[in-house]
């Protein structure tokens, strides 16, 4: 049967939980009486779960959407981490995530719903961002609902029928590839140029040279040290960890000797253990500098 106890000024409530063992809470600043009507619920709460006449998940459920959705959200950045997920993914998920989380205004998970969701990105686009900005802000948002279902958080992902945009329509984000003769151009115009960007031209244009030679995006590239390059091999090549990897595995990438001779006397001069590529955020805009100087 429920009771009460006093310990330093406070009453505490004693009762039996859902596995039928003995269990204490504080009541708080609360009064004798008072204290003992909570304790006397709490073991009628636990009783009903104990009987089977309330599911113990609709509790969990309810607490977790009593709780502030920047709770959720700092919990699913330590599994993202606890994962092996690269920082640089971690910071921009989490990003994304509150990003929506403030256009929509949500306080609770509750808040968090497919149409809001939808006018939110909606928003982002016709600020001017590019489709596949919208679409990897999405993305962020789905992972996290859908991390929310399997640590039973929330019953059901309504993001299930929220759909990104076709980026292949956003004739903005259309690449191509440089012709050999502008890559090289490229490269003797960042040798030749100031430092830029936080970057010295032997640096932008030993990673231009990387870059190519390997395809790394900006966030692999960022992620390599001097370890990373294995050029003394009978078949040189560059790693990235799995956690770095778009491939989500440890990647080796095959070079050109060529690459690996250019690379090798650079490589000497640099820190043991530090990043060899000093990437700036604003990677395209150095990269436009740089062609701007090749075309002049």
């Amino acid at each position: 049967m429920a009771s009460v106890f006093q310990r330093g000024g406070k009453w505490y409530g004693r009762f039996k939980d859902e596995s039928g063992k003995w269990a204490a809470r504080s009541c708080g600043g609360a009064d004798k009486a008072t204290s003992l009507r909570r304790a006397v619920q709490w073991e009628g709460a636990a009783g009903d779960v104990r009987s089977g006449r309330v599911d113990p998940r609709a509790e969990r459920y309810r607490t977790q959407g009593a709780r502030a959705i920047g709770e959720h959200i700092a919990d699913f950045k330590g599994m993202l981490a606890a994962k092996g997920d690269g920082p640089d993914h971690v910071a921009d998920a989490t990003s994304h995530v509150f990003r929506i989380v403030k256009l929509i205004g949500a306080a609770r998970l509750s808040d968090l719903t497919a149409d809001g969701v939808r006018q939110a990105v909606a928003s982002i686009r016709d600020s001017g961002r590019a489709l596949g900005t919208c679409n990897a802000i999405l993305r962020s948002v789905k992972t996290f609902v859908g991390w929310l279902v399997t640590d039973r958080r929330v019953r059901y992902n309504d993001l299930d029928v929220v759909r990104g945009f076709n980026a292949a329509t956003d004739r903005r984000r259309v690449r191509r590839d440089l012709e050999d003769d502008e890559l090289a151009r490229l490269i003797d115009a960042a040798e030749r140029g100031p430092a830029a960007f936080g970057m010295s031209g032997e640096d932008r244009a030993m990673l231009y040279r990387t870059a190519a030679g390997t395809g790394f995006r900006a966030g692999e590239l960022r992620s390599l040290t001097p370890k990373s390059f294995d050029l003394a091999a009978d078949e040189p090549s560059i790693s990235v960890t799995a956690s770095y990897s778009k491939r989500r595995r440890d990647d080796a990438q095959p070079i050109d000797r060529g690459l690996a001779d250019t690379l090798r006397p650079w490589l000497a001069a640099q820190a043991v253990g530090e990043p060899v590529f000093a990437l700036p955020d604003k990677t395209g805009a150095m990269l436009r500098g740089d062609l701007r100087l090749a075309r002049a």
